[in-house]
């Protein structure tokens, strides 16, 4: 068995590789243009990664950009549904992870927040 950084496997990569492209997919469809698909996986590579800080001169960085126009122009101006990318990528970790909340602390506030009942 082939291990690199850290005892990190190449099909542990493969795998998360493959997980990522399948999150990407199913939040695909809350983006309005295909470059914005592109940009949002490319996002979350950078968030992902083992980089010390997530700003935007080191994420332009390791997506080989000269500066962080592009991702500034993304997250600010960018055409896309950011409550319904929420709630499925809140319902995608949920799947996957399970809803850690305690039963009684299931209500909404006012707000949509989910706070303690009494």
């Amino acid at each position: 068995m082939e291990t690199g950084v850290k005892g990190v496997r190449a099909m542990d990569v493969t795998a998360w590789t493959a997980e990522l492209d399948r999150l990407v997919a199913r939040l695909g469809p809350r983006f309005v243009r295909s470059e914005a698909r592109q940009r949002a996986k490319a996002y979350l590579q950078g968030l992902l990664s083992p980089a010390e800080r997530k700003n935007g001169w080191q994420l332009a960085e390791m997506l080989g950009e000269p500066t962080p126009y592009g991702i500034q122009q993304f997250l600010c101006r960018g055409a896309w549904e950011a409550d319904a990318l929420r709630d499925d990528l809140r319902q995608y970790v949920v799947e996957q992870m399970g809803d850690a909340r305690p039963k009684g602390s299931r209500s909404r506030t006012a707000r949509g927040c989910f706070a303690p009942t009494s």
